[in-house]
């Protein structure tokens, strides 16, 4: 093998390792991106029973908590509740 055919072959070899180091580079760009853009709540709904102390019987409360645990901010514009079975389902 002459000097001039190992030249093109290392070419090769460097054009075929700058294309997959480019795709493993645009790989784990669109991961990191995908994986920042997604959201992370963590919701609990509950009914307490509050007690205030004067001896009147305890008050009943609804709560419902939701926690933001991604990066992008949450904004919460409605909440509803499925009571009930598949084909008898109530929303409130």
């Amino acid at each position: 093998m002459t000097l001039d055919q190992k030249l093109q072959l290392w070419m090769v070899i460097g054009t075929r390792v700058a294309g997959l180091a480019t795709v493993g580079a645009v790989w784990t760009s669109l991961y990191l991106a995908g994986k920042s853009e997604r959201l992370r709540l963590k919701v609990y709904a509950g009914i307490f029973l509050r007690f205030l102390g004067d001896g009147s019987p305890g008050q009943k409360d609804f709560v419902v908590n939701v926690t933001n645990l991604g990066e992008r901010p949450v904004t919460i514009t409605n909440v509803s509740f499925a009571i009930g079975k598949k084909r008898s389902r109530l929303l409130i």
